[in-house]
């Protein structure tokens, strides 16, 4: 069987700003983490961007925004059409997890709350050993 590991969101907006008499300025921006307000005034303090650009230079941004986030929802039910993938949620889905700590020794602390929670993605293991 062929496993798919899927590629985490991606996020990220590289686009470039076309300014007249400068070259154009190239922006990287990260929509799950900035905001296109807060991006834009950093942009002009640092004077990378004129105060008269400011609202063409958000329209573009949030044009952007929205081009990558139709690609990455188009990429999701592309990968979801994939004759593939419920082999591959079933697969996940029947996956075992087992959290193992340290046999005890005088040597290792000692661990009084043992828990079942491994992560964010994985949730919780199925045996603790």
């Amino acid at each position: 069987m062929k496993l798919f590991f899927f590629k985490e969101r991606d996020a990220d907006v590289e686009f470039f700003f076309p300014r007249e008499p400068q070259p154009p300025l190239n922006c990287e921006f990260n929509w799950e983490v900035d905001e296109v307000e807060t991006y834009t005034d950093n942009l002009i303090e640092e004077e990378e961007l004129s105060p008269d650009e400011k609202e063409e230079f958000m329209e573009i941004l949030k044009e952007e925004v929205k081009k990558s986030k139709r690609k990455m929802m188009d990429a999701r039910k592309k990968r979801m059409e994939n004759p593939n993938y419920e082999e591959v949620a079933t697969y996940y889905g029947n996956m075992k997890l087992y959290k193992i700590y340290p046999v005890q020794t005088p040597d290792t602390p000692m661990i009084e709350n043992r828990c079942h929670y491994v992560n964010r993605y994985y949730r919780n293991a199925h045996e603790i050993i």
